[in-house]
């Protein structure tokens, strides 16, 4: 039955709720991203190795948590409007093109201060990049794939990309590290991710069924179920990983790919373990963030974490720059008081975010492929009726 909390009745009358609760989580995530970036270019830099290996810990929830809330948003957009979807896929292309062109300048701008020797300047494969291909390639697999064949095909990909990681020695290898990733490089490869994001589809559509509903409380405990089951799953990765690590069997002792194909730590490319562990954290803290919006606490807090996911392109281009440039140049002295340095970054953020969501700033980023179509198309539809 659908939710009758008087505080789901009275969102219902504005902003469309089940909009707002995706804005929320993607907000949220981006805070782990912002304490990732604080840790690697203040606290790490400075020495104050205890506070920035916390702060790197809990910002592994990032870029997991994220690529999982984009795939979920396909999978509820897919379900929400299926007679739309050919027009919204249009629109995640044209996104999709923005990120791997401009989007990509603006991040090569952003970390080439700190990096500038760093596998060459254009050698560079973002978050951005991985996403923009699971824009291009999810929305058509998903019109031809039912949501366990998405969530195996995932699965698939994930392994198939450890296996080339360990045994694919091609000639060209920032190849390798584009597509499947490379142990040396700090690369979002995109065969993984891609696997990542399409297993996400498959969830969103069943909290998007959820949500048609208006079912809230539904979908923060199917939020809740399924991220504590990934996260019993790593758990249980993470005994092999012991096990490979210690050579306690003997067909996986010397399994380099095995070990870090099993370690919660292993970021680049990702691996299984840390995808389920850092992924499932996520969806039981965004089965939180579903609860408190319900009962309406803390919410100038989901008010603005809702900003910055409406936002969550044009903040995370800012805070790379806010983080690798400004903090780079700066030389901000190392202080005990950290926490207000962090403050002085995540507030002109979030004030950056606001600003950003109520100017509707997002119809700018485009490279305009949707207004070119509907173009040809008239241009096709005016020659048929003159007959040309």
């Amino acid at each position: 039955m659908p939710s009758s909390h008087p505080a789901d009745v009275y969102r219902t009358k504005s902003k469309d709720p089940r909009e707002e609760i995706i804005d929320i989580a993607r907000g949220f995530a981006m805070l782990f991203v912002c304490l990732s970036h604080f840790a690697s270019v203040y606290l790490l830099v400075h020495k104050q190795t205890h506070a920035g290996n916390v702060l790197s810990a809990l910002g592994m929830l990032a870029s997991p948590s994220f690529v999982c809330l984009s795939g979920t948003l396909v999978g509820i957009a897919y379900v929400r409007r299926p007679k739309e979807f050919g027009l919204f896929q249009l629109k995640l292309a044209d996104r999709a093109l923005f990120l791997l062109s401009v989007g990509h300048v603006l991040m090569l701008l952003s970390v080439l201060p700190a990096h500038f020797d760093t596998h060459g300047p254009l050698g560079w494969v973002f978050i951005t990049d991985a996403i923009a291909f699971c824009l291009l390639l999810a929305p058509w697999l998903m019109t031809r794939l039912v949501p366990r064949e998405r969530v195996l095909l995932g699965v698939v990909l994930l392994s198939v990309s450890w296996l080339l990681v360990d045994d694919w020695q091609p000639r060209e290898v920032a190849i390798k590290a584009m597509l499947v990733g490379d142990m040396g490089r700090y690369w979002f490869p995109i065969v993984p991710w891609l696997g990542i994001y399409l297993a996400s589809t498959a969830l969103g559509e069943h909290l998007g069924a959820l949500l048609i509903e208006r079912d809230y409380a539904r979908v923060a405990a199917t939020m809740a179920r399924v991220g504590g089951a990934l996260v019993a799953a790593s758990i249980l990765l993470e005994a092999v990983h012991w096990a490979a690590a210690h050579g306690v069997l003997g067909i996986v002792r010397d399994s380099r790919g095995l070990a870090s194909m099993t370690s919660i730590w292993q970021k680049y490319p990702p691996a299984l373990a840390y995808i389920l562990l850092f992924g499932g954290l996520g969806l039981v803290l965004d089965a939180v963030l579903v609860q408190l919006w319900r009962y309406s606490i803390a919410t100038n807090t989901l008010r603005t974490f809702a900003a910055v996911g409406r936002s969550s392109l044009f903040i995370y281009v800012l805070q790379a720059q806010v983080y690798y440039v400004i903090l780079h140049y700066v030389h901000v002295p190392k202080t005990s008081a950290w926490p207000l340095v962090l403050a002085g970054t995540l507030v002109p953020l979030a004030m950056a975010a606001w600003w950003w969501s109520k100017r509707n700033m997002n119809r700018y980023l485009t490279v305009g492929l949707p207004t070119l179509v509907a173009a040809i198309a008239a241009r096709r539809d005016a020659l048929l009726r003159t007959g040309g």
